[in-house]
């Protein structure tokens, strides 16, 4: 009998099920879209805590993921069944949460929420968070590009290649080459993630990540090297993608883009992407030493 608090070091197949089932009940209940990576949590080491859950009676009714990329903050998501919240719950889950981070010297979260979901923007507003920024969830709307360039080379990653895409993500993302070899581990250890590395006349210029874990197929990871931007060379890399992906029946596409970077907005846009819902991404700071 699985009830009250479970500390996850790693999911078991059974966890990622339950994960999935309370999503959907939310996303349904709310009119919302939940956002999980499941590329991060199908891969979870079983020597790190970074997922917790609320049962009863074997029923999964609360839900808390970290995403921690660098060692200076910890991204949040959190979901609680519709007729278990206001039982202190999610206060449950957030302790426990706060607890871990603080143990790795991280005293920042940045929790982020579909923006029609009302409980979700209320409870951050509790909290007294900070808004921070907005991203766009996009869809493909099934029409493969014309008339597309042929200067690229798209193709699937090799080992080889690692050390390229740790160089692009540190100067794409900026991220420490350590946070960057962490986040490239974790995706070559996905069995469902697709990586594609681009080259011009034999260098590497650009990547582009897919999970095909679940439908839709996600894209992420995008980058081209600073050089090598406004060069067209984004637009070929993703149209490429698509096709690729159209080739392997999936072509129910989604990516995620911020509100504000209007250029990568326009980009999908002329591709065949349209916005389906939007996603708030809130910060709280965490007192570095108890009281």
């Amino acid at each position: 009998m699985r009830q009250g608090l479970i500390r996850g070091l790693g999911l078991s197949k059974n966890q990622l099920s339950d994960i999935g089932t309370l999503a959907s009940i939310c996303n349904t209940h709310d009119n919302i879209t939940m956002k999980l990576n499941w590329d991060f949590l199908n891969s979870r080491p079983q020597n790190e805590l970074q997922d917790f859950l609320y049962y009863d009676e074997n029923q999964l009714v609360g839900y808390l993921a970290l995403y921690i990329f660098n060692n200076k903050e910890a991204e949040v998501s959190a979901m609680v069944h519709p007729k278990y919240r206001n039982q202190g719950i999610f206060s449950i889950l957030l302790e426990q949460a706060i607890q871990e981070v603080k143990q790795r010297k991280i005293y920042e979260l940045l929790f982020f929420t579909d923006t029609n979901s009302n409980s979700g923007i209320s409870a951050l507003e509790h909290l007294q968070s900070t808004y921070e920024f907005s991203e766009y969830l996009m869809k493909w709307n099934n029409n493969l590009p014309q008339d597309m360039r042929d200067q690229l080379k798209v193709r699937v990653m090799k080992e080889d290649d690692v050390q390229d895409v740790i160089n692009i993500d540190s100067q794409c993302f900026n991220l420490s080459k350590l946070d960057a070899e962490k986040m490239s581990q974790v995706q070559l250890n996905s069995p469902t993630n697709l990586r594609f590395i681009a080259e011009l006349n034999g260098t590497i210029v650009g990547k582009i990540n897919v999970q095909l874990n679940n439908s839709p197929a996600y894209i992420f990871g995008f980058a081209v090297l600073p050089e090598y931007q406004g060069k067209g060379y984004g637009l070929e890399i993703l149209q490429k993608t698509i096709v690729h992906l159209d080739n392997l029946s999936r072509n129910d596409i989604v990516l995620e883009v911020a509100v504000k970077n209007l250029n990568a907005l326009k980009l999908y846009e002329k591709v065949g992407f349209n916005k389906v819902t939007g996603y708030d991404y809130f910060r709280i700071k965490l007192a570095e030493k108890n009281s």
